[in-house]
């Protein structure tokens, strides 16, 4: 059952905030990864429906997050610190955003370094995962069918990560479930390592193969 509510003392930097459901009641904790908007952000005053369920140690939060209307520009200034912490907030962002862009270029361009052939091919990879990324992000908002993490995983670990890791910022997606980021990283290390054996093993036949 849908439910609606306000969300309150939102912290864009953290990624979580709370949703008022009613006058002195408690508050229902939510996530980033709970919004489940694919443009905007939360803000407070925005009044959302959601579902309750049960987090992992049986706390209620809430889920599927969706905006029903957005705040008026007089909801936004009465909210305390709202200016202040939205503007830490898109530098947190932007700085995010920044740091994934300059990882990707740096580990192609390294790789162009020393072979253009694993170069071109982890940069069709991340292409082909953004893109896989993007489509369970929008599957998840029509509640459709998904792409699955064995996929996902598996084209990040044939040199997609870089593409994976943007398409997870860029959408605020796969970031707050710890055995799914565990799993990423680890397919990241196996990438690198899979790429240096390669090179150093078969660099000088890859060329045979343009």
């Amino acid at each position: 059952m849908s439910l609606k509510g306000v969300v309150s003392q939102w912290q864009d930097d953290k990624g979580f905030g709370f949703l008022q459901v009613e006058p002195n009641k408690p508050r229902v904790f939510f996530h980033i990864s709970d919004y489940i908007e694919f443009d905007g952000r939360p803000e407070n005053g925005m009044v959302v429906q959601f579902v309750l369920r049960q987090g992992d140690a049986g706390q209620w939060r809430a889920g599927s997050v969706q905006c029903v209307q957005k705040p008026t520009a007089q909801k936004r200034l009465q909210s305390d610190g709202r200016h202040k912490n939205q503007n830490q907030g898109d530098v947190g962002t932007v700085g995010r955003m920044v740091f994934v862009v300059v990882l990707g270029l740096l580990f192609v361009g390294t790789l162009a370094y020393f072979s253009e052939i694993l170069a071109v091919w982890s940069l069709v990879m991340s292409i082909l995962s953004f893109s896989a990324y993007s489509s369970d992000k929008k599957a998840a908002l029509r509640k459709t069918w998904r792409v699955s993490e064995n996929r996902l995983h598996f084209q990040d670990l044939l040199g997609g990560w870089p593409g994976g890791l943007l398409a997870r910022h860029v959408w605020r997606h796969k970031v707050s479930k710890t055995s799914f980021v565990i799993t990423f990283w680890l397919t990241v290390v196996l990438n690198i390592l899979a790429m240096v054996w390669i090179w150093r093993h078969l660099g000088e036949i890859l060329p045979t193969f343009i």
